[in-house]
């Protein structure tokens, strides 16, 4: 068994019920093991027993195969803070998130490690999402991502007089675009303030979750001045607007990959 073990493995209690360590119970491999014993940091061991990790007979302890691979720079949704980015990774395989301030009121800087097991890969767009860089212009880059030569819109005459997205859309809800177009603004200058506006895709990423909490408090006004309606329909439209580009539709060209 010990030949197979080390250091950050994943291991369940098979053997030895006792009054510390319960069959069962999941761990991680803290130590580098020997033909004699196994050192495992139980999960929640501290808390019931006062005591951080044990020693076990290599008969008594199984390794469990990983479902997902990490990575620094993964994005990644956490248990508790919504989601993050993995700015680090220790030698027991325990992840440290930088979390999104706008997803849970914490500061840009705070960070939390979690075992990696709790943490979730956020799948990322496979297309060009332009990398922000001193001097950039709203022309700039749209001449960047004109350059991949992509349109969201059908190619021939009669399929693009299918989508009428002024009579369709503007006209029907000419109001409540000039309130979701608020929306971006505020939230642009409080990313990054001074710079051009964009979508920074790195920040508050948790779209159906942060949906519909503003969905509880309709009809009223955030602390920044806008609708929570509104940001109902932000975060709709960056949600639906995430799903067409997973499937293959282009990136929007107002937006911009965290950095």
């Amino acid at each position: 068994m010990t030949d197979t073990l080390q250091i950050g493995d994943r291991v369940k209690r098979v053997g030895f019920d006792n009054q510390y360590v319960v069959i069962g119970t999941e761990g991680t491999v803290i130590a580098e093991p020997d033909e004699n014993c196994v050192m495992v940091k139980w999960d929640g061991l501290a808390e019931k027993a006062g005591v951080e990790a044990a020693y076990n007979l290599p008969t008594f302890v199984e390794k469990i195969m990983p479902t997902q691979t990490f990575k620094v720079g993964d994005r990644v949704k956490t248990p508790y803070y919504g989601s993050g980015v993995i700015t680090e990774i220790n030698h027991i395989g325990e992840c440290r998130v930088k979390h999104n301030a706008a997803d849970d009121n914490l500061l840009d800087t705070e960070h939390g490690w979690y075992p990696a097991r709790c943490l979730t890969v956020i799948p990322q767009p496979p297309q060009f999402i332009h990398q922000g860089q001193t001097g950039d212009t709203p022309e700039s880059i749209a001449a960047e991502h004109a350059s991949n030569n992509q349109s969201v819109l059908p190619a021939t005459n009669a399929e693009r007089k299918a989508i009428p997205l002024a009579t369709g859309v503007l006209d029907y809800f000419p109001a409540a675009l000039v309130e979701v177009a608020k929306v971006s603004k505020i939230g642009s200058d409080q990313h990054h303030p001074g710079q051009p506006l964009h979508w920074e895709r790195g920040k508050s990423m948790d779209q159906a979750d942060t949906l519909l909490r503003h969905f509880l408090e309709r009809g009223t006004f955030d602390t920044d001045g806008t609708r929570h309606s509104a940001k109902v329909a932000w975060r709709a439209l960056a949600l639906l607007q995430i799903e067409l580009e997973a499937e293959g539709a282009p990136v929007s060209r107002g937006s911009r990959e965290c950095v």
